[in-house]
């Protein structure tokens, strides 16, 4: 039978047979769908708009929504839907401590990070230190789910090798991508970072215990593999190390980047596993909270990650919703910026009260024509904002420190990159103590694996973050669980 395809980058014509579901389909012939719950049908995000054909036409008034992963095609068939279309966050703060890798260091080096929704990677010229090309695009792991957990998942049910080959052919794509202007064969180091599920990943090895107790990884220590092992065109690949399953190198290269150690510092990473790392006294105290994907929008009706037309900015002017999305285009979500305005308009305006109540039969606050925000998505935001607030007062708490003397807190990642800060504050995303004391950094996993690059000694010292680290964990510590349920409420 045949699939006719129509989405907003582009159509095709394909022949199938009917043994598998649509999205598979979709997914095997390079169509980037929503899958935040990795096909389990629960999301709702891999809705299509299918009209039955007849002699190569459609049959218009026959069309009807289904979910693809779910839907198995028996006749020939048109299919419609929008393609998720965005992009990582690529900039970070500046800093001064780039140096060379050696003397006389000559051509070009790469970083790569690699976020559960998106991948930012840097063409490096080794010689003077500077970035001189980047591109971030989706993570094509998203179609196995939005999160680690969904991912881990997939591997259980021997999904291992796609999940690793599509992330190194990936890399190779984007790579090839910023060599090209350069007539670059070929980079001397690439440098890699990550959470932990992402780097076993990329390197092909199976996260499976880490989605259960006693939670163990395979490694986390930093690696070191040939370019070509990996298919990848680079002389020599090394990974960020880890402190824990749940506590990846991404969060490693921050701390490295943003000089953590300068003070009692607080680096907190606003995402699915709410990483956060705290100094003080020559000791790192670092812990992950199962916030869950609310945040990226996973979970949320109308959610979606940073991608073009996500709602990422909520407002009320005049009494009237006013709201700005991404790249400008038309609203087709809300992503986790918006979502964190959207609530704190809600709590201001009294839409809803302090236990996420809303004030009428309603139950809906509408955004735009087709985005809004519902009962079940505050209890989603609720859940996810308690579980970051917990762990950073949990965090504070066990590190012997109090909220006047942390010296800075630091918010990296794409999501803290934009959200509003008053916003987070009236939310209670971020204690209101510490909102005058935030750095935002923006990408500074990706800028910590490029100060490892350019510094011969860069892997040592970001071991020697990880050998200083106390990891806290949350789940069965009673502080947090008090700490859970009053946070639950807006204050």
């Amino acid at each position: 039978m045949k699939l006719y395809i129509k989405t907003n980058l582009k159509s095709a014509e394909i022949t199938v047979n009917n043994e598998d579901n649509l999205m598979n389909i979709l997914i095997r012939e390079g169509f980037a769908i929503g899958a935040d719950c990795g096909g389990h049908g629960k999301c709702g995000k891999c809705a299509v708009r299918i009209t039955p054909v007849k002699d190569g036409a459609p049959i218009s008034d026959k069309s009807e929504s289904v979910l693809s992963c779910e839907y198995v095609p028996q006749d020939d068939v048109f299919v419609e839907f929008n393609e998720d279309v965005g992009s990582g966050l690529l900039d970070h703060k500046d800093v001064s401590q780039v140096t060379k890798k050696h003397k006389n260091a000559n051509g070009y080096g790469a970083v790569l990070d690699i976020g559960t929704t998106t991948l930012a990677m840097y063409l490096v010229d080794l010689s003077g230190g500077e970035s001189v090309k980047a591109v971030s695009e989706l993570n094509p792991q998203r179609r196995y789910g939005a999160d680690v957990i969904s991912r881990i998942e997939a591997c259980m049910n021997g999904k291992k090798d796609e999940l690793h080959k599509i992330i190194t052919e990936k890399t190779e794509e984007m790579l090839q991508m910023l060599c090209s202007d350069f007539g670059i064969e070929e980079v001397t180091e690439f440098y890699v970072t990550g959470n932990t599920t992402m780097l076993h990943l990329f390197l092909g090895e199976d996260p499976s215990g880490i989605g259960v107790f006693p939670f163990t990884p395979v490694f986390l220590d930093s690696k070191s593999v040939v370019g070509s092992k990996l298919g990848i065109s680079a002389e020599r690949i090394i990974t960020a190390p880890c402190i824990a399953s749940y506590i990846g190198g991404d969060t490693v290269c921050a701390a490295h980047a943003v000089d953590l150690s300068s003070g009692n510092n607080l680096l907190i990473d606003i995402g699915t596993n709410g990483e956060m790392i705290l100094h003080t006294g020559g000791k790192y105290y670092s812990t992950s909270t199962a916030a869950g994907p609310a945040l990226e929008g996973a979970n949320i009706t109308c959610g979606c990650g940073g991608i073009l037309g996500a709602v990422n900015r909520v407002g009320l002017e005049n009494g009237q919703v006013s709201y700005t999305t991404i790249g400008g285009a038309d609203p087709v979500g809300i992503c986790g910026a918006g979502l964190i305005d959207a609530v704190a308009v809600m709590l201001e305006a009294e839409i809803i009260d302090e236990t996420g109540a809303f004030d009428d039969t309603d139950n809906v606050f509408q955004i735009s024509k087709n985005v809004f925000v519902n009962e079940k998505d505050i209890r989603e935001f609720q859940l996810a904002k308690s579980a970051i607030a917990s762990g950073i007062k949990v965090l504070i708490k066990k590190s012997g420190l109090t909220y006047d003397t942390i010296d800075k807190v630091y918010i990296a990642g794409g999501l803290g990159f934009y959200i509003d800060k008053n916003s987070a504050a009236m939310v209670g995303l971020i204690p209101e103590e510490l909102i005058g004391k935030i750095e935002v950094v923006g990408n500074a996993a990706a800028l910590g694996a490029k100060l490892a690059l350019l510094d011969e000694n860069g892997i040592k010292k970001m071991n020697a973050i990880v050998s200083s680290s106390e990891t806290v964990e949350l789940a069965n510590d009673p502080d947090f669980t008090r700490e859970f349920v009053d946070n639950m409420f807006f204050m």
